[in-house]
């Protein structure tokens, strides 16, 4: 767990043994004071504590999301900036698809 995480971690245990240890009616005088109510502040709490866990769950979903947006940017780029045209009559025959067997074999795209 990183630092972050753990001093996150921390700031919510603190925030929950607050709010636990914090008398009903004083939580009360707070929102009434604020202008809102207990229960919209325990939906707006509820849902920002929904989409930071959310948030915290796919960090790895974003971060390969990314790396594989800029991998296919780079092959787009790759393959778009060849000179010559693809004039191979199958894909497996093209010089920027050519394999290690299909070199192995001798078998090369015409030049």
């Amino acid at each position: 767990m990183s630092k972050k995480d753990k001093a996150l971690r921390a700031f919510y245990e603190e925030m929950s043994e607050s709010i636990l240890q914090a008398d009903d009616a004083e939580l009360e005088e707070e929102s009434r004071e604020r202008g809102t109510s207990m229960d919209a502040d325990a939906d707006r709490m509820r849902q920002l504590l929904t989409s930071t866990f959310k948030a915290f769950q796919q960090r790895a979903l974003v971060a390969a999301r990314k790396k594989h947006e800029e991998r296919t940017a780079k092959i787009t780029a790759a393959v778009s900036t060849t000179d010559e045209p693809c004039r191979a009559p199958s894909a497996a025959r093209c010089s920027h698809r050519e394999t290690p067997a299909s070199r192995a074999d001798g078998d090369r795209p015409a030049s």
